[in-house]
């Protein structure tokens, strides 16, 4: 029988590698298989162990499966070209002179989808071989879910996008708080500094999704080339915990100016300072080292860029700064109506109320909360819709707190159209999204968030309005 010889010449080949051994959490008796094994895993830059107890389980029925059709295919007159575990899947045995497809294999990083078909190619003569390739080979060119792709990559675009024009806008408004002298407070220097986080991180993230779409020639990197990306993901997680708690910041301030009547601004600063700055740091430094001292080899592939138990040491500050601003600003309104109601209408105090919650929203970046649930479905109709909407709040989350907090402010539009004179347009009526009322004996002066409180009275009690 054909399929004997074949069978036979296959020990021969067995027998010839025999000094190649498997690990020893995957027990492979075939030498050969143990080979393709090792090479499918090398190939397969598995972020987990999962990957590969999958492909250990996957060599196992293909080895259950040949002592279970051997009597079978002994029988038959037909030549078959014989079963084989080619590194990834089982490839059951198939006619001569035809190709056999079969399921391909669930790799999601890969961005598989085992829905599709993979194939490969039985000759005449029976035994594996594409003419084409000249070499036996099995062929996943199709296992990619195209759709997918495409969706996911317009998502990625939508990112850089937003990334770039925020970037722009927050770099104009840093110049201006930086520029002129009359906007410097305590208040505008928090701003600036959650403005120059947010630069940092949008300037990083660019270059990171550029890596990202170069990571598909990461096994021709060099080692260098692949620490200084492990370098730019490191920074890149940095960045982005200072931003949040920078909003963090902007959040605590405004809750100590409004709660606690007498305090000294430079020693809080000092403090925002540390938390905004320093305490990232010493997060992202923990995060770094137990990763790149994990034991774990799939806590070290594509330049960190798969999620792992770690990243949590950075997922729950973050958590945690939000419910923090969110409790600020629940203190806030609490306050603001208080005081509204005695004021003025309530009609008016409803609009003054909804005004300060939609601009204190996106500074204390509540907008957040809704992203921190997804369906796990990856292809769902709500996953999508939520990825777009995450890729939209997250990205031009710059140019919204750039434009309300510099460019449409009362105080800044004063300085430019002095430093402009005629050339901007004066029909436009601005405004100052955050005010501050000083209260000092019997007078009450009420000044814009970006604006200087009067002399004397930082020791003064202040209500917002």
């Amino acid at each position: 029988m054909c399929f004997l010889l074949f069978q036979h010449i296959f020990n021969m080949t067995s027998n010839m590698l025999g000094n190649v051994t498997c690990p020893s959490f995957c027990n492979i008796t075939n030498p050969v298989w143990c080979q393709n094994f090792i090479n499918g895993l090398n190939e397969l830059n598995c972020p987990t162990r999962d990957c590969e107890t999958n492909l250990c389980e996957e060599a196992a029925r293909c080895e259950d499966l040949v002592d279970v059709s051997a009597p079978t295919l002994e029988a038959s007159d037909l030549d078959f070209c014989p079963i084989v575990f080619d590194g990834w899947s089982c490839v059951n045995s198939t006619p001569a002179g035809s190709t056999i497809k079969f399921p391909c294999p669930n790799f999601l990083h890969f961005n598989y989808d085992k829905d599709n078909w993979a194939y490969r190619e039985c000759s005449s003569e029976g035994h594996w071989f594409d003419i084409e390739l000249n070499k036996s080979f099995t062929h996943y060119e199709q296992c990619p879910d195209a759709h997918g792709f495409k969706m996911f990559d317009m998502i990625n675009k939508v990112y850089m996008a937003g990334y770039g024009i925020s970037l722009v806008f927050l770099c104009l408004a840093t110049l201006i708080f930086m520029q002129f002298r009359s906007l410097k407070c305590v208040r505008n220097t928090i701003h600036t500094n959650l403005f120059i986080a947010s630069i940092l991180h949008n300037s990083l993230r660019l270059i990171w999704y550029y890596v990202q779409y170069q990571i598909g020639s990461i096994s021709q990197w060099s080692e260098a080339s692949i620490v200084a990306c492990k370098v730019l993901h490191t920074l890149v997680e940095y960045f982005t915990v200072c931003t949040y708690f920078w909003m963090l910041c902007e959040g605590l301030y405004l809750f100590v100016v409004l709660i606690v009547t007498f305090i000294s601004e430079s020693r809080v600063l000092i403090g925002l300072c540390t938390l905004g700055w320093i305490f990232p740091g010493v997060l992202v430094l923990l995060y770094a080292l137990l990763r790149a001292f994990s034991s774990e080899p799939g806590h070290h592939m594509f330049c960190w860029m798969d999620e792992t138990p770690y990243n949590w040491v950075l997922k729950v500050p973050c958590i945690l700064t939000i419910f923090i601003n969110l409790m600020f600003l629940a203190r806030i309104v609490h306050v603001l109506v208080s005081k509204l109601h005695t004021d003025v209408s309530d009609r008016a105090a409803f609009i003054k109320t909804a005004r300060a919650i939609g601009v204190l929203v996106p500074l204390f970046g509540l907008q957040y909360f809704l992203m921190m649930v997804k369906p796990d479905e990856r292809d769902s109709t709500l996953r999508i819709i939520m990825e777009f909407f995450g890729a939209i709040t997250t990205s031009f989350h710059g140019l919204v707190i750039a434009i309300l907090f510099c460019f449409i402010n009362n105080e800044v539009s004063i300085q430019l159209k002095k430093f402009f004179g005629d050339h901007i347009n004066t029909r436009h009526r601005s405004m100052a999204m955050t005010q501050y009322t000083y209260v000092r004996g019997n007078a009450s002066q009420t000044l814009a968030t970006s604006g200087s409180p009067p002399n004397g009275t930082e020791d003064q009690s202040m209500a917002f309005v």
